[in-house]
């Protein structure tokens, strides 16, 4: 039987080993999937690149066992999942550039969403007049949440302007994978222009 050294054998192992681990996902891409996600109000991937610190990282609280898909939750951010997916519907991006280096990377991205300002101005006037007319004293709380909820995707489908913002991002390679360091006007962008930042304390 022909014998092979030890260095040879264990030369042989580690590049072998190294064809089954997994390639590095470039910042570009993972962006890219980051984007999809968000596309899809896939919160829980969206979760894997932006955590919980974004408005959208924060947007769904774990699903638990005793609620069901009819009850339709409200989430940590106010929003029924079928909101969420309103909202993200119709976003779209472009990636202009992206550089990296071992730990960290820099992505300048353009993002389209409807004007999200707009829908928020007219469903705030919306929702005061739902809330005074008599009807709504007939109405139990589940219904009111319910007919609330159906006005603000209303108005999210019916409106017409969009708006365009083009955002730096950084990233951190963490973990093996790209996160999305917390950025206030990243997420300013993913929601169509509509800032929900709390004012500064004085």
């Amino acid at each position: 039987m022909k014998k092979y050294s030890p260095v040879l054998l264990l030369l042989i192992l580690s590049l072998a080993l190294a064809s089954c681990a997994p390639a590095r996902v470039s910042a570009r891409q993972a962006m890219t999937d980051a984007m999809e996600a968000v596309k899809a109000a896939d919160i829980v991937k969206v979760r894997e690149f932006m955590g919980t610190d974004s408005i959208l990282g924060a947007a769904e609280k774990s699903e638990r066992s005793e609620e069901s898909e009819e009850s339709q939750p409200e989430n940590e951010s106010g929003l029924t999942k079928d909101q969420i997916a309103a909202f993200f519907k119709n976003i779209s991006y472009k990636i202009l550039s992206a550089s990296e280096d071992k730990e960290t990377a820099t992505v300048e991205i353009e993002i389209t969403n409807k004007d999200m300002q707009s829908v928020f101005d007219n469903y705030l006037a919306a929702a005061i007049d739902m809330f005074l007319s008599e009807d709504n004293e007939e109405l139990t709380e589940e219904e009111q949440a319910a007919k609330i909820a159906s006005i603000l995707i209303t108005l999210i489908e019916e409106e017409e302007d969009y708006v365009t913002s083009t955002v730096t991002v950084e990233m951190s390679y963490k973990d093996g994978k790209w996160i999305i360091d917390p950025n206030p006007e990243f997420s300013n962008a993913l929601m169509g222009g509509l800032d929900l930042s709390m004012p500064d304390q004085e």
